[in-house]
């Protein structure tokens, strides 16, 4: 355990951010669960409707540093390509 006042306070920093980033993390893929479930049932409006709510969170979870931007691209190339296919 640190010693030092300043090195106290990053330590409770660093837990309370990285429990909100695992919240974060966790709601993002209870999301793409979701969507992936409505592509497996064949449900293309549901699927769409879903990833047009999905899409700007993940743009914006490139900016708060909870996914890198070439992950974030690459989830959502390869969601709108299964989206595609159901027809």
């Amino acid at each position: 355990m640190a010693n030092i006042k300043s090195a106290k306070k990053r330590i409770k920093q660093s837990i309370k951010r990285s429990n909100i980033k695992k919240k974060k993390r966790s709601i993002l893929r209870t999301k793409i669960k979701a969507l992936n479930l409505s592509i497996e049932n064949k449900k293309s409006e549901e699927a769409k409707k879903l990833f047009l709510d999905l899409e700007p969170v993940l743009a914006k979870s490139v900016n708060t540093g909870l996914y890198k931007k070439n992950r974030v691209s690459r989830t959502l190339s390869r969601l709108s390509n299964k989206i595609k296919t159901i027809k």
